[in-house]
Order: structure tokens, then sequence, then C-alpha cells
């Protein structure tokens, strides 16, 4: 008797025939692997065993296996657990397993997956086979979490059954659409050369001037601009930390590369002044998005005091035209102008 090995079967449009030779009997064949939703046709071919001659074809017995499988999402754009999305971005696309019809947009939100808070910016929604595009009516907003909660039902498949929910995986406690926004800046605009002013505001000393060399600098955690030279000081290098949404920056406190004779201490700048120096424990600097201009503050300083609170102004110059120092700084006849 014939099993399902001996058995080759195609769909409607293209269908296979195989000829197998059974006894004059009814005969039940279990055929597994088959495409849920699609319709075959089986054909059989009776024979002459004494003559060896194929005789009539007999069929097509034709069927259409049931489909009860619920259309399922295989990929979103932005990736899910993207961590580094831009705020710009214009739609999210899902990708489901099989073609789905939309039953109810209202269905579907767009939340801070922080708090479930509706962004507000979920414009319509559009099928095409397998893809669905959700517009996003506005930029996101930076540095946040967003969720694509779906409710059940709300994408249906030729045979009606509906697509699951898609909110949170309870194995991670977390959601199943999610990915994080960050502001894309092009960080490269602040690499090259610039002309410094750098002005002493907290006893007027004046404005010492001087070129520096930068680099713009990015990582999932953020944007930098990395800064050689900075006070004229070679060898003292520290970086500026952008915020992209207000376009600001500061310098967060940290060493430059250089020690004071003095003590042997690292010699640090910060943006925050603890000295009262300002009117304002905290004053970030601004920046031009093409790079041409950089303004920033910061407090360069040891543990015993302060060397000065300076007023930063950085002009974008041709890097032939830099004139670096070329001598590192002597400290020995530093005064330091105040004491904690």
């Amino acid at each position: 008797a014939p099993t399902a090995d001996d058995i080759v079967l195609g769909n409607a449009s293209a269908p296979t025939v195989k000829m197998v030779a059974i006894a004059d009997m009814d005969y039940e064949l279990k055929i597994k692997d088959l495409i849920p939703g699609d319709s075959y046709d089986v054909y059989a071919v009776s024979t002459n065993d004494e003559e060896g001659k194929a005789g009539d074809v007999v069929g097509p017995a034709s069927f259409t296996t049931p489909d009860d499988t619920p259309p399922e999402i295989v990929e979103m754009s932005p990736a899910i657990g993207d961590d580094w999305v831009d705020v710009n971005t214009s739609e999210i696309v899902l990708t489901f397993d099989e073609s789905v019809t939309l039953v109810n947009g209202d269905m579907i939100s767009i939340v801070d997956a922080f708090d479930e808070s509706g962004l507000g910016l979920k414009g319509a929604v559009t099928v095409s086979g397998t893809m669905v595009s959700i517009a996003i009516t506005d930029v996101f907003p930076y540095d946040i979490d967003v969720a694509v909660l779906i409710e059940a039902g709300a994408f249906v498949d030729a045979s009606s059954n509906e697509s699951p929910e898609y909110y949170l995986n309870a194995a991670e406690d977390d959601y199943l659409l999610v990915f994080h926004v960050a502001d894309i800046i092009d960080v490269s605009v602040f690499t090259g050369a610039y002309h410094v002013e750098a002005n002493e505001v907290g006893f007027g000393d004046g404005i010492n001037e001087y070129d520096v060399i930068t680099k713009g600098m990015s990582d999932p955690s953020g944007y930098y601009i990395e800064i050689q030279n900075i006070n004229n000081w070679t060898g003292g290098i520290v970086y500026l930390t952008i915020n992209p949404v207000e376009d600001t920056l500061y310098f967060e406190d940290q060493p430059t590369g250089l020690i004071y004779p003095g003590n042997g201490e690292d010699i640090m700048i910060t943006s925050v002044d603890d000295y009262g120096l300002t009117t304002a424990d905290f004053k970030p600097g601004n920046f031009k998005r093409d790079g041409s201009e950089i303004k920033a503050f910061g407090v360069i300083y040891i543990s015993l005091g302060y060397f000065g609170f300076y007023e930063f102004t950085f002009t974008k110059i041709d890097m032939s035209a830099a004139r670096i120092s070329a001598r590192p700084p002597d400290f020995s006849n530093t005064m330091i102008k105040q004491f904690k």
C-alpha cells in the first residue's frame, strides 16, 4: 500500500501529479505539513498490472486546508529594541507573516513606555498586503522609550483570524513593540579647528585668545565634542556634552588631563559654579548646528580653589590657519583665586 511519502501534492494553481499503484479498494492517506488556508488537488492514475500500461487519470479531488492561525507581527521598523531612533521618524512599519486587513485603527496606540501616556503622534494607518504603515504626525520627544500597543482583533487575515494583543512580554515584563528615541544630529560638523576667546568672568581678568582642535563624537549614550588644548594648555583634553533638544552643551565635571604641580592634583573643569560667580549654579552653553560657533561656560579648579570661571566662544576656522601651542602649561606661579 502507498504511504504519504508516495504522494506529491501541488496547490490548485500548479498541481503536481504522481502515479501510485494501489489496490482496488478504498484507502485513506494522512498527509502532513500542508499550508494552512491553501487549496490542493489530489489525482490518482489507474494502471493495468498485467500489461503495465497507464490507465485513466482519476480526479482531481480538491480540498482547502483550514486556517485557524492568527496573523503575527514578524518585524517592525524602527526595529524592536532599537535605542538610537531619530526624533524625526515619520512612520512606524509593521510586517505580518501573512496579508492582513485593518479592522479598527483606534485599537492602535503610540505611547510613552514609562507611564503609557499617549504621545498624540499617531496618524493614518494604511495596509498593503503584509505591511502596515502608521504615520507619525510630529517629531518624537527626545530620550524616551516609545511603545506600540495593539489591541487584539485590530487586524484580521483572509480567514478572519484576529491578530493577537501586542502589549507586555510577561516573561521580561517589558513591551513587545518598543524602541528608544534619541535626537540625531550631525556631530561631524564640530570636527576641525576653532579660534577661542576665553573670557574670565569671575574676576574680570579679560580675554585670552588661542586655537583648539576639536572632534565631534557620538555613541548610544549621547553626543560630545572633544576639545584639545583647552585654555591654551597643550595636552589638556576635555569633553563638552551636547543636549540636542535644546541646542545646549556643558562641561560635565571632569579632569583636564593636566596636573597641578603644587599638590599633584588633577586640574578639573565643570559647568557647575560652586563658587557663586554667576546667578545660577549651572549655566549651559549653546551652539549652531552647522558647527560654525560654540559657546560654553566652565570653572577650572582644584580642591584648594579655582583658576577662573570662563565664558568660551569658539569660532570655526580652517585647520591650516590654526595656531596650536607647542608648550605645556607652567602652573608654578599660577594664583588660585579663591579657596573653598
